[in-house]
């Protein structure tokens, strides 16, 4: 299981990324090992806005279903827990719900971000690299 970052969403979707073919290659990795993908409502709602500034939305949307990325809501205690975690970090609260969302889950987290990616492994969340 993997929580993906916007940024990797992000990387894959623009072939001039830097990060683009890391991201594509984390996908199909991810793809052929059957596992799954998730996302806070927040990060997936931030894959699709450079979409939305293009009118291509739904087709980054679809896209990302295709890919098998699941939305996993956030649980019932997740606005104390963000405080916390981003009162503690000093992280935005968007990288703060990537960190949540991995934490839910059990799940690794894939990131090009080297900031949210050491603060997570403080967290004892398991990176993907």
């Amino acid at each position: 299981m993997i929580t993906l970052d916007s940024g990797v969403l992000i990387a894959h979707f623009s072939a001039r990324d830097a990060h683009h073919a890391s991201a594509t290659a984390l996908l199909e990795r991810a793809a052929l090992a059957g596992q799954v993908l998730y996302m806070n409502p927040i990060n997936h709602a931030e894959t699709l806005v450079h979409a939305a500034e293009i009118g291509a939305e739904r087709e980054h949307f679809e896209t990302i279903e295709s890919l098998g990325v699941k939305v996993l809501p956030p649980p019932a205690d997740a606005g104390v827990r963000l405080a916390q975690m981003r009162a503690a970090t000093g992280l935005k609260l968007p990288d703060c719900c990537v960190i949540l969302t991995a934490d839910q889950s059990g799940s690794r987290l894939a990131t090009f971000d080297s900031r949210l990616a050491r603060a997570a492994r403080q967290l004892g969340i398991e990176v993907e690299s």
